[in-house]
C-alpha cells in the first residue's frame, strides 16, 4: 500500500517525535521511517495499523484516503480540529504530565 510519505513526516512533527521514537512505537526501524518519509516505500497492512497507532491518526488518512486526520474522534465525540488535537496530545503523555496539562488549561481558562 502507498503511503502519503507528506502525512507521515507531517503527523510525526506535530507528535514531536524523533523518527527513531516513532520506529520504536510503531516496530520498525528508523531507516523504514525515513524512506516511508521519503516516499520510497510501501507499507503492509499490519504495519499500516501500527504505524497509524503511533501517530495516533487512521490508515486512511496515512493512505490519502481521507483528509480527516483525526476523524476517529471528531466522529465518535463531535469534536473539532484544535480539541481533537489536545485529546491526541493527551493520549500521548503519561499520567503525571497529564496533571501537569489539566492543572496548566485550568489555570490558563480562568484569566480574564
Amino acid at each position: 500500500m502507498a503511503l502519503r510519505a507528506d502525512r507521515v513526516r507531517e503527523r510525526r512533527l506535530a507528535l514531536r517525535l524523533s523518527q527513531e521514537r516513532l520506529a520504536e512505537l510503531a516496530g520498525v526501524n528508523q531507516p523504514q521511517i525515513s524512506r516511508w518519509e521519503l516516499g520510497e516505500n510501501d507499507v503492509s497492512g499490519e504495519t499500516l495499523t501500527g504505524l497509524a497507532r503511533a501517530l495516533q491518526t487512521t490508515s486512511d488518512y496515512l493512505l490519502g484516503l481521507t483528509d480527516e486526520r483525526l476523524g476517529h474522534l471528531r466522529a465518535a465525540d463531535g469534536l473539532d480540529d484544535l480539541a481533537a488535537e489536545v485529546v491526541t496530545i493527551l493520549g500521548s503523555t503519561d499520567d503525571s504530565r497529564r496533571q501537569a496539562i489539566l492543572l496548566l488549561a485550568r489555570t490558563i481558562a480562568t484569566l480574564d
